[in-house]
């Protein structure tokens, strides 16, 4: 028998592997929920458009209740927010507006999976060299930069306190990447300017960070869709950390290139949150059939 499954967000880029990867499934049933009408390729998928363009066009939180997955993609502020109105969205687009969602459903005995995200910019102004679990990431009172990591963490923290009876799980992602992303970020940024043999004027590069693909996220949710593992809160690892010279390092030598002349060029005003790494043990327990398998030497390859 096939199944719904819902995407609200669907413009967003995690979303866009998403679709990729359910729409080439004929027993699947796409509903995506978004702003604009999501762009997709031909698939073997039955995909309805609905608006969602929060506050203007609200969503029908009954229409939700047939679905057997909802995914919740949606997110806002990941710029900093420029004025009252935009901060109000970053809350209730990152906060306020799931937590209704998932209250809603719990109230009306929703029998499906609900899935969102969190991000290790949760942990906040870190600069110690440690690996947060997502008990320490749910405790973490570190000051963050801005309103998205706030709204964030006010999402986690209700998920954590499961007042609802619904199946939820709560991904706390790295950094993610992949060529559908917005080419104002780091990977894409730096890659055009290379082939244009131009020289990107970048920060130091001093930031502990870890990555990991779209496409491993992608078949994480394949896992829990289909396997049903444990619910709950899980740092979703990569097994690489590294310095953002270093990511920047593997870039310029696909092209036989030295930085040198690159890092360092640019003054960063913002140094916050020195490091971030998330501890892998809860989930290498509980959903032990999965781990990141593109490293990013290799998914680098694909911006070329």
């Amino acid at each position: 028998m096939g199944k719904i499954i819902s995407i609200i967000g669907s413009n967003s880029f995690l979303a866009s592997y998403l679709i990729e990867e359910f729409g080439d499934d004929e027993t699947i049933e796409l509903n995506l929920f978004a702003r604009r009408k999501t762009e997709h390729a031909v698939c073997k998928a039955r995909v309805n458009q609905l608006p969602f363009n929060y506050p203007v066009d609200d969503l029908n939180l009954a229409s939700l209740l047939a679905s057997d997955v909802i995914i919740y993609c949606a997110a806002a502020g990941v710029q900093a927010a420029s004025s009252l109105t935009d901060i109000d969205e970053v809350y209730a687009i990152n906060a306020f507006l799931p937590i209704r969602i998932i209250t809603y459903l719990s109230a009306n005995s929703f029998s499906g999976k609900w899935i969102s995200f969190g991000t290790y910019f949760e942990i906040g102004d870190n600069a110690a060299l440690q690996s947060y679990s997502e008990e320490e990431i749910v405790a973490s009172n570190l000051s963050v930069p801005n309103h998205y990591c706030c709204s964030k963490r006010l999402l986690t923290k209700f998920i954590d306190c499961r007042q609802f009876t619904i199946q939820a799980w709560h991904l706390v992602l790295p950094t993610i990447y992949g060529a559908k992303e917005n080419k104002q970020r780091l990977i894409p940024y730096v890659i055009e300017m290379l082939k244009k043999q131009e020289l990107p004027l970048l920060s130091a590069g001093t930031q502990i960070r870890q990555y990991v693909h779209c496409l491993d996220v992608v078949k994480l949710l394949r896992i829990i869709i289909d396997e049903n593992p444990p619910y709950g809160i899980y740092n979703v690892t990569a097994a690489e950390t590294l310095a953002i010279k270093d990511l920047v390092k593997a870039m310029f030598s696909l092209f036989g290139q030295d930085p040198k002349g690159s890092l360092g060029a640019r003054n960063s005003r913002d140094e916050s949150m020195q490091v971030l790494q998330l501890e892998s043990t809860k989930i290498g327990r509980a959903i032990p059939s999965w781990s990141p398998r593109i490293r990013l030497q290799e998914g680098l390859q694909e911006y070329l």
